[in-house]
């Protein structure tokens, strides 16, 4: 029996084991900056191991219940009864209308053969499944033998949509969807108020969505593809495979979302499981998963009449999605973005790979490879985004970001390279908002009218720990705005060394400035591939609240050296400058592949110190409680 949500905070302070402990570590020697060790903490918190929960396995009881239905694009027929798949229906308008029988006490299966194709769109709605008897639809008749997958093919309208999913307790699985001028692959939506439950979105094949890949149109060869050209597309190509007027969010890969009215009620989805998926050649979006109802503060978007209580902290007018997993999918290519997770709550993005989002960037516009925006308690890990193009003036350009009013986000275990816009950005702002009470109304001045304020988002308590970011060009990591208790514990961070005056850290883009609240720096590794000339820009820093403490900088010039020795801006202390032993190590493809950025002295290693809070395993899963250790591996890299 597969675990069920069983957690309401991933990081909740049950998963949080304390122990009590101290760390020797050697006498300063030359390579490290005067100012004396920090001590120990009296004790350390660790966080444990976090895995996304698993949706519950239909027991062999209810499995009996299923009355089964088979599809076969080529050789059914509608007028068969498909209970069988010798007597096989064919059309989706007849899978359609099937969908539509099922109530809880009449499980349905709808099955569809692998290696048919069928056109328009499977509409699953109005059906009534139970939680233990949700309506599953998959596939039959896969050759096992053969070298590629084989699925069932849909091929939707002109502006269509693949799958369209409009009530819960819904499993979609193994199906291959594709069509150039198609808008979307897979889109959950809500129709009336409150929760729409339990959805799985699995093991499928989603590819060329809106993106109109024509070599002769594009004047390439015949059967170029993106991983095959070495040139960048130019403005016009990308035009041409998908122009602005298409550009945007709502096309792509996967979507959610909750348009509900004022009349109908606020409704979310609750229990999503988007797995295994591989997403290829869509634009703008990969995946986009977003709650209508969720405005607030920095998410001046969508719908609800936002207030929040300062005294108890409860929010009113608010309606997130809640208990997303977005697991082992695989994105390519994108046209934008590959993963936007929207105003979610207790939530995972984890073991997901990004690679050449932003592939058809252009002027105006700006894209990530993975990134959550005013989410709450979301554990994102074992994660790889690289190769993020920033191409034809498009912004961005970062393998991850922390965006604009997120809160306890644990970031741990990811691995970011070739990124062209920087590792990491993390970024808040202000908006003004209309003032609302509890009840909905307006909350009115001295003459009568609606109170607007400027109101900052909540973006506090990020965690980013034991992580590796290699070889992208631009700030390794970007602040923007307010940005509020940041620990930067265990990390790695290397320069690629052919990108003059790269910063390290940069503290204003696009206009904003960041401010510092309760920013720590513990345990980093630092190291440029060359004799590099960069900036540790964090200028609206308070000194006692921006602390780097006992990290590793080496390879940068003596102006950069002379720079960190003599911080006023903030805190620098136990700065060491010595060699990790990096030479010669590649970012390389593959999650793996960060361990080529293990140190090769043990010495060096020990120089790491406890700190107040550490996960309790590395980024390799090793042991690490009563460990102070320098980056994100606890042992050294053997010849």
């Amino acid at each position: 029996m597969r675990n069920k949500f069983l957690i309401a905070l991933p990081l909740a302070a049950a998963l949080l084991l304390s122990c009590s402990c101290a760390t020797n570590h050697p006498a300063p020697d030359d390579g490290k900056q005067d100012g004396g060790d920090t001590p120990a903490p009296a004790a350390t918190e660790y966080i444990g191991k976090l895995s996304s929960p698993d949706y519950a396995a239909i027991t062999a009881e209810n499995e009996a219940k299923y009355a089964v239905y088979y599809f076969d694009g080529e050789a059914g027929n509608d007028a068969n009864n498909g209970a069988s798949a010798e007597n096989a229906k064919q059309s989706l308008s007849e899978a359609n209308a099937i969908a539509k029988s099922v109530t809880q006490n009449k499980p349905v299966k709808l099955l569809f053969k692998a290696g048919t194709t069928f056109y328009g769109t499977l509409t699953l709605e109005n059906f009534e499944a139970a939680e233990e008897t949700p309506l599953l639809v998959g596939v039959y008749g896969a050759d096992e033998t053969a070298e590629e997958k084989q699925y069932p093919k849909i091929v939707p309208d002109e502006d269509g949509t693949g799958v369209e999913i409009k009530a819960g307790n819904v499993r979609v699985s193994g199906f291959e969807i594709t069509a150039q001028k198609a808008k979307r692959g897979v889109n959950m939506t809500t129709v009336k108020a409150g929760a729409m439950k339990n959805i799985v979105v699995s093991d499928c094949y989603i590819h060329d969505i809106n993106y109109v890949w024509d070599t002769k149109a594009l004047g390439l060869e015949e059967n170029a593809m993106p991983e095959t050209l070495t040139k960048t597309l130019t403005s016009t190509q990308v035009q041409q495979i998908c122009p602005d007027s298409r550009y945007d969010y709502g096309s792509g890969g996967i979507f959610c979302s909750s348009p509900t009215d004022e009349f109908q009620g606020a409704s979310w989805l609750e229990n999503v499981w988007i797995e295994n998926n591989t997403v290829e050649r869509v634009a703008r979006s990969g995946m986009f998963l977003d709650s209508t109802w969720s405005r607030r503060p920095g998410h001046d978007f969508g719908k609800g009449k936002y207030c929040k209580d300062e005294e108890t902290g409860e929010e009113y007018g608010y309606y997130p999605l809640r208990n997303f997993v977005i697991r082992d999918n695989d994105l390519s290519y994108c046209g934008g973005d590959s993963i936007v997770l929207l105003s979610a709550r207790d939530s995972y993005i984890e073991r997901n790979t990004s690679y050449h989002a932003s592939y058809l960037g252009r002027s105006g516009y700006y894209n990530v490879g993975i990134w959550p925006h005013s989410c709450e308690d979301l554990v994102m890990q074992y994660n790889e985004s690289a190769y993020t193009h920033l191409d034809n003036g498009c912004g961005d350009g970062q393998g991850f970001d922390i965006d604009i009013g997120n809160s306890n986000v644990l970031f741990r275990y990811n691995y970011a390279h070739h990124n062209a816009g920087g590792g990491i950005l993390l970024c808040s702002i202000s908006t003004e908002e209309l003032q609302y009470d509890k009840n909905g109304n307006f909350v009115l001045d001295e003459d009568g009218l609606p109170i607007r304020k400027e109101v900052s988002a909540h973006w506090e308590n990020n965690k980013l720990r034991n992580n590796v970011f290699a070889d992208n060009k631009g700030a390794v990591v970007r602040f923007q705005a307010t940005i509020g208790s940041l620990d930067f514990d265990n990390n790695v961070v290397v320069f690629p060394g052919d990108v003059k005056n790269q910063k390290m850290f940069l503290s204003a883009t696009n206009g904003y400035m960041a401010e510092a609240r309760n920013w720590n720096f513990r345990n980093n590794i630092f190291y440029a591939r060359g004799d590099a000339d960069t900036v540790l820009d964090v200028a609206l820093c308070e000194t006692e609240t921006c602390v780097f403490d006992g990290n590793v900088f080496y390879g940068f010039n003596e102006k950069f050296r002379e720079s960190v020795l003599n911080a006023t801006s903030y805190i620098s202390k136990n700065a060491y400058f010595l060699d990790p032993g990096f030479a010669g190590a590649e970012a390389k493809n593959g999650l793996s592949a960060a361990a080529a950025f293990k140190v090769t002295s043990a010495e060096l290693l020990a120089k790491g110190k406890l700190a107040p809070v550490m996960n309790e395993y590395d980024f390799e899963g090793a042991d690490v409680r009563k460990t102070g250790y320098m980056g994100a591996f606890c042992t050294v890299k053997s010849n």
